[in-house]
């Protein structure tokens, strides 16, 4: 491995992890680009519980966990 390039991973890695904390809190769809709508989960085992859809949905059906 040449000199230098440990640090060149390291500084991709932090600029990924940039990129994906930037994506998540703009609230977008990362599928479509369409805005994430927050949920209610109405039937099944999970009843109750929270989730992002996206907006376009049913041509995009992209969903994230609340944290």
């Amino acid at each position: 491995m040449p000199i230098g390039d440990d640090r060149n991973d390291r500084e991709h890695v932090k600029y990924v992890q940039n990129v994906i904390k930037e994506k998540e809190s703009t609230n977008l769809c990362p599928k479509c680009g369409s805005k994430l709508v927050l949920r209610v989960v109405k039937q099944s085992v999970n009843e109750g519980n929270e989730f992002y859809g996206c907006s376009n949905y049913p041509k995009c059906r992209y969903t994230a966990t609340v944290i």
